[in-house]
């Protein structure tokens, strides 16, 4: 596996480009942080994109694609951006860290 880190200046083009890819995948959810341990946000919810917001103050997950299991996940001032690739070169997992130190996972199931 090879993890890439996303320079924040790229962070609303390749978030944009992520989603176009991965939009109907099924994905996982999951947040470790320091205070939370990890925790299991959705599994096996389809992907409907990332959003960049405010020029990087928040990123927001939306998954789910119906009421019953719909889910918007923000993650807020975040810090860092890294995709982790196949040998490959296929996503696997995407990773968020937010100020606080906690992590948002979000897994591309294979």
């Amino acid at each position: 596996m090879q993890t890439k880190q996303i320079p924040k200046s790229e962070w609303p083009a390749f978030l944009n480009s992520f989603s176009s890819r991965h939009e109907g995948w099924l994905v996982n959810l999951e947040v470790i942080g320091p205070d939370i341990g990890a925790q299991v946000e959705g599994t096996a919810l389809v992907l409907e994109g990332l959003t960049d917001e405010v020029k990087g103050n928040t990123i927001m997950i939306m998954a789910g694609n119906k009421p019953d299991d719909h889910l918007t996940h923000s993650i807020s001032r975040p810090t860092e951006l890294s995709v982790e690739k196949t040998e490959t070169g296929e996503d696997v997992a995407l990773s968020i860290k937010g100020e606080d130190g906690t992590r948002t996972l979000l897994i591309l199931p294979s």
